[in-house]
C-alpha cells in the first residue's frame, strides 16, 4: 500500500493507491474505491495508480503528489503532479 486517500465533505469515499505484480509478474500500480461505511466490499478497481509513498495532498483544489521514480536513472531528481479538470 502506497497511500490511502479519504474523501471530504458528503462523499465517503477511500481510495488505496498500491503496488502489486500483474498476471505476468510485472511491477504495477492500481487504485480501489471503497466506501468507508462498507470498508470491506470494493466499489471498483482501476489500473495505475500514483505510488505517492509520502501521500497525495488537496491544495488549490487539485490533489498533488511528489514522485522520484520517473526521474532519469542516476538522478535525484523529484516531480511534483497534480490532477487536471480540464
Amino acid at each position: 500500500m502506497a497511500c490511502a486517500i479519504v474523501s471530504e465533505g458528503e462523499r465517503t469515499e477511500l481510495v488505496l493507491d498500491f503496488f502489486y505484480a500483474d498476471a505476468k509478474g510485472q511491477f504495477a500500480a492500481a487504485q480501489a474505491l471503497y466506501d468507508i461505511n462498507q470498508p470491506f466490499t470494493q466499489k471498483a478497481v482501476n489500473e495505475g495508480g500514483s505510488l505517492a509513498w509520502g501521500g497525495l495532498l488537496k491544495f488549490g483544489g487539485s490533489w498533488t503528489f511528489a514522485q522520484g521514480w520517473d526521474a532519469p536513472s542516476g538522478s535525484r531528481e523529484m516531480y511534483f503532479y497534480r490532477a487536471d479538470h480540464s
